[in-house]
C-alpha cells in the first residue's frame, strides 16, 4: 500500500477535489501519506452507501488529520460531481481485460466521473490481478445478509438482493495504480503475462 500511495500521490496537486467511495485501505493510505509527507492542500469527498456505510471509517481518519471533507451518500453523487477533479477508488480484484471488481456502487461512481470527464484512478496491488474476465456482476458475486437491507419478515413473495460487489468496465477507468507504477487499464493483461511468464492459461478462463 505504501508503494501504491507513493505512485498515486504524484497525481495529486494543490487545490484538488478528490472523490472516493467507501473505505479502500489503499486509498486511505494514499491520502494519509500525501497529507503526512507533502504540503499539498486538497479536499476529499467521501461517498458512502447503505447498508455498510464503510466510508464513515475513512471520514473519521481524514477528519483526524484535519482534512476538509464532504460526506454524501451514493444517491447524491450527481450533486457533487461538478466539483470533483479526480476520483480514487479501491479494488477487490483486477480482471485481465482491465475491468475492476469492487464494492457495489463503484461502477456508478466511475460512470458518473466518465460522464463529467473526471479521471478515475483505481488503486490495487498486483496480487489482485486475475487472469479471468467477468462479463457481468451476478454469477461470481457474493451476497450479503438480506436483513441488512430490509429488516423484518421477508415472506415468500419478496426477494431481497444484497450484492456486495460490482464490475466496472475498463473504459470507465483512466489508470490502474499498483506498487509497480501506473498503467492503463488495457495494459493489465500485459502486466499479468510479465508476472506469470510460465502461465499458459487463457486470459479468458471462466
Amino acid at each position: 500500500d505504501m508503494a501504491i500511495a507513493k505512485n498515486a500521490a504524484e497525481k495529486i496537486v494543490d487545490g484538488d477535489v478528490i472523490l472516493t467511495y467507501g473505505d479502500s485501505e489503499a486509498v486511505r493510505v494514499l491520502l494519509q501519506e500525501t497529507i503526512a509527507t507533502t504540503s499539498k492542500k486538497f479536499r476529499v469527498i467521501v461517498v458512502d452507501s447503505r447498508p455498510l456505510l464503510e466510508g464513515k471509517t475513512l471520514l473519521k481518519e481524514l477528519r483526524r488529520a484535519n482534512v476538509e471533507c464532504t460526506y454524501i451518500l451514493l444517491n447524491a453523487l450527481s450533486f457533487v460531481m461538478n466539483q470533483v477533479t479526480k476520483v480514487f477508488l479501491g479494488a477487490a480484484a483486477l480482471m485481465s481485460d482491465g475491468s475492476v471488481v469492487s464494492r457495489v456502487g463503484t461502477a456508478c461512481v466511475a460512470l458518473a466521473a466518465k460522464a463529467k470527464g473526471v479521471p478515475v484512478l483505481v488503486c490495487g496491488e498486483t496480487y489482485k490481478i486475475s487472469n479471468r474476465v467477468y462479463l457481468e456482476s451476478i454469477t461470481s458475486n457474493e451476497m450479503g445478509n438480506p436483513q441488512d437491507v430490509l429488516q423484518g419478515e421477508l415472506g415468500p413473495n419478496l426477494r431481497v438482493i444484497n450484492l456486495l460487489y460490482d464490475l466496472t468496465p475498463s473504459e470507465f477507468v483512466s489508470g490502474i495504480v499498483t506498487e509497480m507504477g501506473i498503467l492503463p487499464a488495457t495494459s493489465v493483461a500485459v502486466l499479468l503475462r510479465e508476472m506469470n511468464p510460465q502461465d499458459t492459461d487463457s486470459a479468458f478462463a471462466s
